[in-house]
């Protein structure tokens, strides 16, 4: 009769959780919870190289308040908890679309250098296009249909306490995307839609896409040109 081989079978019960006690880098100390072995975890080394979130939220709405003071955003509406809340998740945003106009500038300057259909006109047009189009929504001037809690549409401007809390989720590219539908630029489409001189019709949007075009000498773009402030972010 032969032997029956013996099988090690691993645990299929959940992993070992862990009240670990650790100090931010504003000094605050917190007990946050670690599935697993506590010395492996990279979740409580990036806590310990950030401040908790409290002071986050805080500074966010301090640096959200001096904005307000230059003029540079719109005074929030709302409960004070509201208003306490949306100037934390606007001054994130503030930081979300700077880095859109960055990555913006960045593709332009590279493109510029293989295709002399993007000329420096047109790329600084459509990029003072998108940052006005920001600016008018941290300054309170676009207003969106959001769902109210029975389902039924509200006009919220942006300086609205609300309007921040109710989009926070959304992404900051399909957020640029929504105010500049004249661009056809959707997030799936990187930014060619936006520095082509191009539009795109609804019928031919499905259709396949055409040849590609005979290439040509690359555009001499001179490095010395700047072709926007962007460090200067009007937000």
């Amino acid at each position: 009769m032969k032997s029956v081989p013996k099988l090690a079978i691993r645990s299929q019960g959940q992993a070992r959780v862990t009240q670990v006690e650790v100090e931010r880098t504003c000094g605050h100390v917190e007990v946050l919870e670690v599935r697993g072995d506590p010395s492996r975890s990279a979740f409580l080394d990036n806590a310990r190289l950030r401040e908790c979130g409290k002071c986050y939220r805080e500074r966010q709405t301090k640096v959200d308040a001096q904005a307000v003071e230059e003029g540079k955003r719109a005074p929030l509406q709302g409960s004070e908890r509201q208003i306490a809340w949306a100037s934390s998740v606007r001054q994130k945003r503030a930081v979300e679309f700077g880095n859109a106009i960055h990555h913006g500038i960045a593709w332009v300057k590279s493109a510029m250098e293989r295709d002399d259909t993007i000329t420096l006109p047109l790329a600084k047009a459509r990029t003072k296009v998108m940052q006005a189009a920001i600016s008018d929504l941290f300054l309170g001037k676009v207003t969106w249909a959001l769902l109210d809690q029975d389902g039924n549409e509200v006009e919220v401007g942006s300086d609205q306490a609300r309007f921040w809390i109710d989009t926070r989720e959304l992404e900051a590219r399909d957020f640029v995307a929504a105010m500049l539908p004249q661009f056809r630029w959707e997030a799936y489409r990187d930014w060619e839609p936006m520095f082509r001189d191009q539009a795109v019709d609804e019928d031919e949007e499905d259709a396949p896409p055409p040849p590609p075009p005979a290439k040509a000498a690359p555009a001499k773009v001179s490095p010395k040109a700047e072709l926007f402030d962007d460090d200067d972010i009007p937000f």
